[in-house]
């Protein structure tokens, strides 16, 4: 079995911690190879016991801030009964809950295969295990990842247990347990089956139960989204422990809950209704909130914030989402080995626990010379680069442009609002080796809307312009919608530095990709006029095409890309090297038309566009180091010549003086037909 861990094993360290009476308790660790645990005044708060040995992990005790143990282990009753823990009844008839009374062995194994300790200085832990679930000698039947993350007690000792168990079958599995007394063959103690509660015996003549219906009786096989377990201790304390069944489970909160009152034993029992079949390979997940109150806060209290854990989020996992939503991990790498052909920087310990430092060209958002500098790779420079990613550019640390700024392609995300960003924030500190590996579980209160619902996926722009980067059928997928005040829009194409598509009206609706996890395409809002190859600056060698630097976008995208890249002569890292066409970026500000900047054969260009009436668009170019002519190729069937402050058009090429270069506008008529 492998054992990680973020401090040597029986390391502790200490801190006041005052809880909301005055009173103060010092605060430990306690490791093992097979525990970790936390202490309050030398007493233990919580334990996790992952001993190899013993086959199920379980935590006892679970325990007040004041040290009454709440849990009860192995009672003479039902000594297979382990505190808080996790076990299935029946897998394809195969029993994995009782235990022979001699030997302590069940008949289905539930073997650990890996743990992964982290405790943080704040006295939050994450525990993450590998586990496998078989007959004696056989392969594994199912397998599990469990990720468990404790929260540090608040300042009236209460703490949380987030549990997510993520499932995969490695055969077809029937899951079952004892029949309920409606069945054939039921019995009256039947139902039973994945996590459970279990304390001591003689709680139930003074603890009583309690539901989010406020009801406590007649709770055994009722529909609820939690249960708790409240009364008074040895030590006079009124405890509370509260099991809540997750909103993101398959029944959205609501689940059956076993209560058994004269053992005081209670579960969430995801199989009282019946069995479940499994496919091979098929996954599912269970996600549930245990909660320890060392003082009960009020029956009314203690309702409304358990019932409050239904409008949380799980900040890591919706940050990998938006992630993938978004089309980041097709630039950026997440894996610690890096990825051949990502052209953004790495994500894997690019920010951790504590501040790391990168150096970066900071550019001047004019198009001027840009200067290099260190700086921290903290929250504060995560957000400033998705809200402005051209501001600092990373440099690459390896491989042939060791030394050189990663491409200045990617948008500013100017909708994504708060807690977006601290989610995909929260996943980034995730990527990283202990002990700098951030909480693999962060909940937090949904954000609403600023108008109270779910966030609208229709980009407005009202009177400053808006920049998005998003998936448009048949465009590349790099490509950049712009939207002008007035419902002016258009897509400007970093492959090739032109624009492809102009529109009138509304501007995005990017809800397509974002119900298709990223691999769907968004809309336009009006209807496109197709202007791709309608002007088209010149290299020395013709057109510029950067289409090699798209990103998948789809799986016919990815067999077309993979063609493409299989007849490419020459390697991905040697096409963007000295001399070669370079996309600059853009800079907007304000109620002023964005600027886009590019270079091409030495020559740097900056242009804008402008619409000064109905299907009349205006380019503007400022150019600089230009000693001969700079030339366009123009096709009058996507856009009619009708004034060029500067140059001659001839068989489809615009050319312009050296001379005149500095500073030019081109109009054109938009052909709709």
């Amino acid at each position: 079995m492998k054992f990680l861990s973020s401090k040597l094993f029986g390391a502790t360290c200490t801190l006041l911690f005052l809880t909301e009476g005055s009173q103060s308790v010092e605060l430990s660790w306690e490791r093992e190879s097979d525990f970790v645990a936390l202490r309050a005044d030398g007493e233990t708060v919580w334990k996790h016991v992952h001993r190899s040995s013993e086959g199920k992990p379980y935590f006892h005790p679970l325990a007040t801030i004041q040290g009454s143990v709440l849990t009860d282990l192995r009672p003479e009753d039902h000594p297979w009964h382990r505190a808080l823990w996790f076990s299935w009844k029946f897998i394809n008839g195969v029993n994995y809950w009782e235990e022979d009374r001699k030997t302590g062995e069940s008949a289905g194994k539930t073997e650990i295969r890996s743990v992964e300790v982290r405790t943080g200085a704040d006295f939050s832990a994450d525990i993450s295990m590998t586990i496998g679930y078989h007959e004696d000698g056989q392969p594994d039947v199912l397998t599990e990842t469990r990720v468990l993350t404790i929260s540090p007690p608040d300042k009236a000792g209460s703490y949380t247990i987030d549990w997510h168990s993520q499932f995969t079958a490695q055969r077809d599995l029937v899951l079952d347990r004892t029949p309920i007394p409606s069945e054939p063959e039921g019995k009256s103690f039947g139902g039973y089956a994945g996590l459970s509660f279990r304390s001591s015996s003689a709680r139930s003549e003074t603890w009583s139960f309690l539901n989010n219906e406020g009801r406590q009786d007649g709770l055994h096989g009722r529909e609820s989204s939690w249960v708790a377990f409240s009364g008074p201790t040895e030590k006079g304390e009124e405890a509370v422990v509260s099991i809540l069944n997750s909103p993101l489970n398959d029944n959205q909160s609501m689940v059956k809950y076993y209560v058994a009152t004269r053992m005081s034993y209670l579960s969430p029992a995801v199989l009282f209704d019946g069995p479940r079949s499994i496919q091979s390979g098929e996954t599912f997940a269970l996600r549930y909130r245990i909660r320890v109150d060392s003082q009960s806060p009020g029956t009314e209290r203690l309702k409304a914030r358990n019932d409050s854990y239904r409008d949380t989020i799980e900040l890591v996992a919706q940050g990998e989402a938006l992630s993938h939503r978004f089309g980041c991990l097709e630039c950026h790498s997440v894996d610690k080995a890096g990825e051949a052909g990502k052209i953004g920087p790495g994500w894997y310990g690019l920010i951790g626990q504590k501040g790391k430092e990168r150096e970066v060209q900071a550019n001047t958002g004019d198009g001027g010379p840009a200067t290099r500098r260190r700086v921290a790779i903290d929250e504060q420079y995560i957000k400033a680069a998705i809200l402005d990613p051209l501001q600092h550019l990373v440099l690459q640390e390896s491989g042939e442009m060791k030394g050189q700024p990663f491409p200045a392609i990617m948008p500013p995300y100017p909708h994504l609002e708060g807690q977006s960003i601290d989610a995909i924030i929260a996943y980034l500190k995730t990527l990283n080796d202990l002990p700098e590996r951030g909480p693999t579980q962060i909940y937090a209160p949904k954000e609403k809307s600023k108008e109270g619902g779910e966030p609208s996926h229709v980009v407005e722009v009202f009177d400053s312009p808006r920049i998005q980067r998003v998936a448009l059928e048949g465009l590349s997928t790099r490509s950049i919608s712009v939207g002008l005040p007035g419902g002016k829009n258009y897509v400007f194409d970093p492959a090739t530095f032109s624009v492809s598509r102009v529109w009138f009206g509304g501007f995005i609706d990017n809800g397509y990709e974002r119900h298709a996890r990223g691999n769907g395409f968004n809309k336009i809002l009006g209807e496109a006029i197709n202007t791709e190859g309608g002007l088209l600056p010149l290299s020395s060698l013709g057109p510029v095409d950067l289409h090699y630097k798209d990103y998948p976008n789809s799986n016919e995208f990815r067999k077309e890309a993979f063609k493409k890249e299989m007849a490419e002569e020459k390697p991905y890292p040697k096409r963007g090297l000295e001399g070669a066409p370079r996309f600059g970026g853009y800079q907007v500000l304000p109620k002023k038309e964005p600027t886009f900047f590019f270079e091409i054969d030495g020559v740097r260009y900056r242009q804008s566009l402008a619409f000064p009436s109905a299907n009349i668009i205006r380019y503007h170019f400022e150019t600089e180091g230009a000693t001969g002519p700079v030339r366009f190729q123009v096709d009058e069937t996507a856009l009619r010549a009708v004034e060029f402050s500067a140059g001659e058009l001839a068989e489809g090429v615009l050319s312009i003086p050296a001379s005149e270069a500095q500073s030019f506008t081109l109009t054109f008529e938009l052909q709709t037909s």
